[in-house]
């Protein structure tokens, strides 16, 4: 995903149109992390319509998408996070041998469960 605003509705207009809490003249990427959405000044536009005159259907259709789109990646982040259950084969442990035992059967008891 770039940081470059898409044009987004109808119209010709040139004059961006700021959309959100508030009007800036610098353009907020999308999509940033909970922790750099929080730094952020509250009256920065979440997005901004760079060209077109959009309505506010349209407007709040996009919003919705762009809302869906960061609930999804925060969710598979989170799904990633889970660590992976280990085989019993590969356990360590398990190469920890006691010792052999000598005597005549002590080839029987090395191959026997412990």
């Amino acid at each position: 995903m770039s940081a470059d605003p898409t044009p987004v509705g109808r119209g010709a207009s040139d004059d961006p149109t700021p959309v959100g809490r508030g009007a800036s003249d610098d353009p907020t990427p999308v999509g940033r992390g909970a922790s750099e959405a929080s730094d952020r000044d509250p009256t920065t536009p979440l997005l901004r319509i760079v060209k077109g005159d959009p309505t506010p259907e349209e407007t709040a259709a996009l919003v919705a998408v762009v809302s869906a789109r960061a609930a999804a990646a925060a969710a598979a982040a989170a799904a990633n996070t889970r660590p992976k259950r280990r085989s019993a084969w590969g356990d360590p442990a398990l190469a920890v041998r006691p010792p052999h035992r000598h005597g005549p059967d002590g080839w029987h008891r090395s191959a026997l469960a412990r």
